[in-house]
């Protein structure tokens, strides 16, 4: 969980400096923010999926490195 929330606090950093800088010229209203935390919820989950993914290949070769030196 503290991954995933340090994944969702720097998605949301980046895209409220996004907002800021480029996406409050281009599109008009009080909303633009709160629907920026929610793509940086959306995307923040699809990162996390793949660091789980990451991490759990990497257990996987630490595990087929101990066969191997086993044999």
């Amino acid at each position: 969980m503290k991954k995933f929330l340090s994944i969702f606090t720097i998605w949301a950093v980046v895209m409220f400096v996004f907002t800021f800088l480029f996406a409050s010229f281009f599109f008009d209203g009080d909303n633009i923010y709160w629907s920026s935390l929610f793509v940086s919820f959306i995307i923040s989950v699809i990162t996390y999926a793949f660091v789980k993914t990451l991490d759990r290949i990497d257990e996987l070769e630490k595990r087929i490195k101990c066969f191997d030196e086993n044999k």
